[in-house]
């Protein structure tokens, strides 16, 4: 399950019984899920498994007893540290052409988009993983989606991303998006998920 903390330290270094101290504080996912954290020091530890928990830590303390912040207090304390969260990924499943590095009309279309994401994050960790159907050879497939992935990357290159902060994997028939047995053509598993970090 994903979660999101966030760790920030207490008002600074404050010294409680001669430890700087650090509060943990769990906030759910931006989708609203809460996961649950373990804060283990001096051989105890405190579960935090509901939004807003939080326990003080320091390095000659055991974990104290959780409390839970309202989303007031956590704003208050924390507001400009979530506010500098990086955004989640966005993935673009861009679709091709039967045995083809040729994108189909409508994912030509949103290449744009996912560009001007990339500019407006100033993303430099950008990942294009390229898949194929389960038709046909299976070392040709994975030959065929690694050239599927490097023509994003050339697309991408051509409207101004730096190539070096762009990854190309290269997974064939192997991940499909939408399981199928051998020798089976389906259209949505010949894509490129294009990452933005």
């Amino acid at each position: 399950m994903k979660y999101t903390f966030l760790l920030a330290s207490l008002l600074g270094f404050l010294l409680l019984a001669g430890c700087s101290t650090t509060r943990v504080v769990l906030v759910p996912d931006p989708d609203g899920k809460v996961g649950k954290i373990e804060v283990v020091t001096r051989g105890e530890s405190q579960v935090l498994d509901q939004a807003g928990e939080s326990v003080t830590v320091g390095s000659l303390l055991p974990p104290a007893e959780p409390t839970i912040l309202s989303q007031e207090e956590i704003d208050s304390r924390f507001g400009s540290t979530l506010q500098n969260e990086p955004a989640p990924p966005t993935t673009y499943i861009l679709q091709f052409r039967h045995d083809s590095t040729e994108l189909t009309t409508a994912s030509a279309g949103e290449l744009p988009a996912a560009v001007g994401l990339i500019n407006r994050r100033n993303s430099c960790y950008i990942v294009v993983a390229g898949h194929t159907d389960a038709v046909g050879d299976k070392a040709y497939n994975t030959e065929l989606s690694l050239r599927r992935a490097n023509k994003v990357r050339g697309l991408l290159i051509e409207q101004g991303v730096e190539a070096r902060c762009i990854e190309t994997l290269s997974y064939g028939e192997n991940d499909p998006l939408i399981p199928t047995a051998d020798n089976v053509a389906e259209p949505r598993n010949r894509r490129v998920e294009l990452v933005v970090r």
